[in-house]
């Protein structure tokens, strides 16, 4: 368990070989989060968010975005651009927990390899 500046040269380089990175943001912050966790975590890693959603770079389901009203729909879009490759695989109440997806393989291998 570390706990400490997530934007610190020294937090970012244990992201990179963290399994789980828990994260307790502010709903400015997580545009910002999300693109610390994409550049610097492995694919397959777990995180989790509590109280504010990390914004994904994924499509939505169908019915996600049926069900949405257009405006909510225009903001999701915009999250997308800046959101990291992850899907959202629990979502109850406050707490959020995400896999990180393939987009992440062939940078982790480089790494491997340096």
């Amino acid at each position: 368990f570390v706990l400490d500046d997530m934007f610190a040269a020294r937090a970012k380089k244990m992201l990179r070989t963290a399994d789980i990175v828990m994260i307790f943001g502010v709903k400015p912050l997580m545009p910002k989060i999300a693109k610390l966790v994409q550049d610097e975590c492995r694919s397959g890693s777990y995180l989790f968010s509590y109280r504010f959603p990390i914004p994904l770079s994924t499509q939505r389901r169908t019915s996600d975005v049926n069900s949405m009203k257009s405006g909510e729909l225009a903001s999701e879009i915009m999250d997308q651009a800046s959101g990291i490759d992850a899907e959202l695989i629990y979502d109850e109440e406050e707490m959020r927990i995400y896999q990180l997806g393939s987009g992440n393989e062939q940078r982790d291998a480089e790494r491997r390899a340096i």
